[in-house]
């Protein structure tokens, strides 16, 4: 959850430099930008997935039934079911309820969050500054099936964006707000879970939603208190490199980890303290050295970017 606050601060502030670059805001540059970012690590997350489920197969390392194969240590069982990859693609999945994640990448549920809100924000930001009423008409209609949907897990989310979009407003001088303010709306949309949970959620979830209440709190008091206490200490900057492939490195380690294990899930648990962590410390490093070297590939297209570039050109370069 604190991921969706940093989301929030950075794609705010991608957001303003939009306005400051076109004198107003141009969502087809915004658009094109985040399927640039999201879409290439995406894709290739999607054709590994893949290839990693008909690994298993050929290498028999999992029993083989009517329903896919089981996964003993992660899964219990896998499906490749072509409808939900088709959706995913969209990215649909968690959005639209009944929409399921592809269950042997179980952390793409997040970046099909994320990238909703990023057009939502998309869509809220041309309501506020282009004036479209179209655009506003579409945000009121989508938050409405969210909470007819009982969809709480995207507005827990949406709140956690929300407080680094403000803070980001906040850094860049844009709005005066102090921890007042932010405790105030931390109480507000506490009480909107509360009724949310109470009223709309079926009774079955109330723990559930308890825990997430929890946590939305907890990042909502974090941001509160440190906001402008941050201070990162010098060694920390030894791992600034990480960011640029950490995108890759999170949508391709779980199918990684996931095949790995099936097939020396035995042996694995046989090991002792010791040579496990060697085994994964192994894994960590295998996995995060692929990763850098496909984000250098995945992580840097600028088609769509450049389409919108040529065709929109900018007030003011930043």
């Amino acid at each position: 959850m604190i991921f969706f606050v940093i989301s929030g601060i950075f794609i705010m502030n991608s957001i303003l430099d939009n306005i400051g670059r076109y004198g107003t805001f141009n969502p087809w540059f915004f658009i094109a930008s985040r399927v640039d970012r999201v879409y290439p690590p995406l894709l290739f997350a999607f054709a590994l997935s893949i290839a990693i489920y008909f690994a298993g197969y050929y290498f028999q390392s999992l029993y083989i039934d009517s329903d896919g194969y089981n996964y003993p240590v992660i899964r219990e069982s896998i499906e490749l079911n072509l409808n939900n990859y088709f959706l995913n693609f969209f990215l649909l999945n968690e959005v639209i309820v009944g929409v399921e994640t592809i269950n042997n990448n179980g952390p793409l549920w997040s970046v099909a969050l994320e990238f909703s809100i990023y057009m939502l924000a998309c869509a809220v930001v041309m309501f506020v500054c282009n004036k479209n009423l179209i655009a506003g008409l579409l945000v009121l209609l989508f938050l409405l099936y969210q909470v007819f949907a009982h969809n709480t897990q995207y507005f827990v989310h949406l709140i956690c964006w929300v407080v680094g979009a403000f803070s980001c407003l906040r850094m860049r001088g844009l709005i005066r707000l102090d921890r007042r303010y932010f405790v105030f709306f931390a109480l507000l949309s506490m009480c909107y879970l509360v009724l949310h949970y109470g009223v709309l959620v079926p009774a079955e979830r109330e723990i559930i939603a308890l825990f997430e209440l929890a946590k939305v709190i907890f990042c909502f008091f974090i941001v509160c208190i440190f906001i402008d206490a941050i201070r990162f200490p010098k060694w920390l900057w030894l791992f600034k490199n990480y960011a640029y492939f950490s995108y890759t490195l999170y949508l391709i380690h779980f199918p990684i980890f996931l095949f790995v294990f099936s097939l020396v899930d035995e042996v694995y648990l046989a090991l002792s303290l010791l040579e496990k962590l060697a085994f994964l410390a192994v894994l960590f490093i295998t996995t995060v050295g692929l990763s850098a070297f496909l984000a250098k590939k995945l992580e840097t297209v600028k088609y769509f970017r450049k389409i919108v570039f040529n065709k929109y050109k900018p007030v003011k370069v930043i």
